[in-house]
């Protein structure tokens, strides 16, 4: 039985909703990215090892999440088999792994570009033990909300349009908050990932799995 890619858009039509309930999840959705910018914006300067930066950190994830419900439900459709979802779990960590992979690879070019070196250093902890439990718990937590906010409630506040490209842009504009080019390259790079996973299976699952791998490895095993 062929699976499909999850990289290649399934092809299925977005559901609709009606006007008002498109415009209601619009604002909670605008509401949710200009709250969700400060939060953001407010961690990458805040010392990783503060304990600051876990609770901005957490309370960024729970601002995608609040928003993303407030925003109503995404009307994802349920596997028909219990292997879609293994089948989304593997390829999933798969891709989280080749994008670190890729990343790696781009590093080495990166350290001869000095804007993009220092925004790397400033970006990462200096060794794989300065990642500490709580800096950890903030990636997980927001790996999986980002997705649940953008490739979910974002995604489909763009249902009438094309969801796909204005998720990227969209994603990537938040990030520009940060004024880290190293970390606005990656989420148009990750952000378009993520989004072809959302097209291809019409869920947040594997965006999620493939979020949270690649962003323990960068967290864990990227060199510094």
């Amino acid at each position: 039985m062929h699976r499909p890619d999850l990289l290649v858009s399934n092809g299925a039509p977005v559901p609709l909703e009606s006007a008002p309930a498109l415009r209601r999840r619009r604002l909670a959705v605008g509401a949710t990215l200009a709250v969700g910018a400060v939060l953001l914006r407010i961690t990458i300067v805040t010392p990783r090892s503060s304990v600051r930066f876990g609770v901005v950190g957490l309370t960024l994830a729970a601002t995608w999440i609040v928003g993303g419900l407030a925003a109503g439900p995404l009307r994802a459709p349920r596997p028909s088999r219990d292997h879609a979802n293994r089948h989304e779990l593997v390829e999933g960590v798969a891709i989280g792994v080749v994008a670190f992979v890729a990343f790696l690879g781009a590093n080495l070019v990166a350290r001869h570009i000095a804007v993009l070196a220092h925004a790397l250093d400033s970006l990462l902890p200096r060794s794989s033990t300065s990642a500490s439990a709580l800096v950890i718990a903030v990636v997980v937590a927001n790996a999986a909300a980002e997705e649940y906010f953008f490739r979910g409630a974002l995604h489909a506040a763009f249902a009438d349009l094309r969801p796909g490209p204005a998720t990227v842009v969209v994603y990537t504009l938040v990030t520009v908050v940060t004024l880290n080019p190293a970390l606005i390259v990656a989420a148009a790079v990750m952000g378009t990932v993520f989004t072809l996973e959302r097209l291809a299976t019409g869920r947040v699952f594997a965006p999620a799995v493939t979020h949270l791998v690649w962003g323990l490895l960068m967290l864990l095993a990227f060199p510094r």
